[in-house]
């Protein structure tokens, strides 16, 4: 229940609004002092709202020490909701290194924090105060680098514009949070708990792999491409080459632990979980199209076209919700498949109306990403049927030779045919865009 609090938390982080401060064209003292107080004071609201329901939460959990564990994590709502202006105001003068560090050093000092009150004996405590601790200094080394201390809030012109984006933005991430979690819905409703535990632990092995390089990647990527806004050319060739950046780091990642899910899962999780790998296996597939669909999310905060974005949500969160549900008739893996086919379904049709209504380059982002899943799915399934054939034996082995004959492979169709070849070239190249 602490971890779904915290979920709940990195949604409503900053309700668009940090993202909205990253886009303006033109952002003023009076209109950035405005979005803090409003930050601030969602957040305050939100966090009163769980602190004042912590006692249903315990109820319903049927856990009473959760009513005091949700009042104390509530604050964190209030601190990140402070915290969601000098963030963006970091981003938006592209001071990424000082991002970085207001990410990479509290979570070091929280992590620190909850490992001498573990070793005190304050058991769950421990986890909440990291949280709480993290958020904190989050707050504090933010503010520090921003250097700037906010107004009062004042009637200003033009705040509606940050509103009505933020809002927006906030819609897709509610409604992208709610869609993500109707197959674990359905399959722990359907099959039971033991097929949740093999559903869930491969959709985070999927998520996670390939969530430790979207995440970073877009903090950097909307706040240059928002810079490029009005030239359209350039923002174009930087859209392209930051999907093809994407595309080679995380793809590999995907294709292979799908093709080697059975060996690596028995390394790191037991044979006890080799039930999650064919599952693996098929989120994998899908997964790639996610990665493929982060370029029109990169396109809608940096343009501005959240409301676009916001309805070509709508329109498609009912493709994988229905995937899903004809999915499970064939079991867990129907449920998989439906998730995946819903994702490849959702990523092509959005590029196509992001391109028909805001002008996006659907058909270079489409035929980038399509080249790069046509040469790690190549390389994937040599790897797979290489390892298979060889019949080895020792999970470590088999990950060693799949890896190599991955490598082969992949390394093989790059130099043989030149667009692919180019793609790598040119992602490898991307500082020059940032010279430039």
């Amino acid at each position: 229940m602490v971890v779904a609090i915290i979920g709940l938390g990195e949604i409503l982080r900053d309700f668009g609004l940090g993202s909205a401060a990253v886009q303006a064209r033109e952002l003023t003292r009076s209109q950035r002092d405005n979005l803090f107080w409003i930050n601030t004071g969602l957040g305050a609201l939100v966090g009163l709202t769980v602190a004042l329901i912590a006692p249903l939460i315990a109820q319903f959990y049927g856990e009473p020490r959760l009513t005091s564990v949700a009042q104390v994590l509530a604050v964190g709502f209030l601190l990140n909701g402070m915290t969601a202006q000098y963030r963006a105001n970091l981003s938006r003068d592209l001071r990424f290194g000082m991002v970085t560090l207001s990410d990479v050093v509290p979570a070091a000092l929280a992590l620190a924090t909850a490992a001498v009150l573990a070793a005190f004996g304050f058991g769950y405590w421990a986890l909440v105060a990291q949280q709480l601790a993290q958020a904190t200094f989050g707050l504090v080394m933010s503010a520090a680098f921003g250097r700037w201390i906010p107004g009062r809030p004042r009637r200003t012109p033009g705040m509606g514009g940050f509103i009505r984006y933020g809002s927006n933005l906030f819609g897709v991430a509610v409604l992208n949070y709610l869609t993500r979690n109707v197959d674990s819905v359905v399959v722990g409703a359907q099959f039971g708990a033991t097929q949740l535990g093999f559903y869930n632990r491969a959709y985070e092995l999927v998520t996670h792999s390939i969530n430790r390089v979207n995440l970073p990647l877009t903090r950097v990527a909307v706040p240059v491409l928002a810079k490029l806004q009005d030239d359209d050319t350039r923002h174009r060739d930087y859209l392209v080459t930051g999907q093809k950046v994407l595309l080679l780091v995380t793809l590999p990642l995907l294709g292979v632990g799908g093709a080697l899910a059975y060996p690596l899962i028995a390394i790191v999780l037991g044979n006890d979980w080799l039930g999650s790998a064919p599952i693996v296996q098929i989120l994998a597939v899908g997964a790639a199209a996610d990665v493929a669909a982060y370029a029109v999310h990169w396109y809608a905060l940096s343009k501005g076209l959240t409301d676009v974005y916001l309805r070509i949500n709508l329109a498609l969160a009912p493709v994988r919700i229905a995937g899903i549900l004809v999915g499970a008739l064939w079991g867990t893996l129907g449920v998989a498949a439906g998730f995946t086919l819903g994702s490849i379904v959702m990523w092509i049709v959005a590029l196509i109306w992001m391109g028909r209504a805001a002008a996006a380059p659907s058909s270079a982002l489409f035929f980038a990403a399509l080249r790069s899943m046509c040469l790690n799915g190549a390389a994937a399934l040599a790897a797979y049927f290489g390892v298979r054939a060889l019949a080895i034996g020792n999970v470590w082995l088999e990950v060693a030779v799949g890896i190599g004959v991955y490598a082969l492979v992949w390394s093989a169709l790059v130099f043989a045919i030149r667009p692919l070849r180019r793609d790598v070239v040119q992602a490898t190249s991307v500082r020059r865009y940032f010279r430039s």
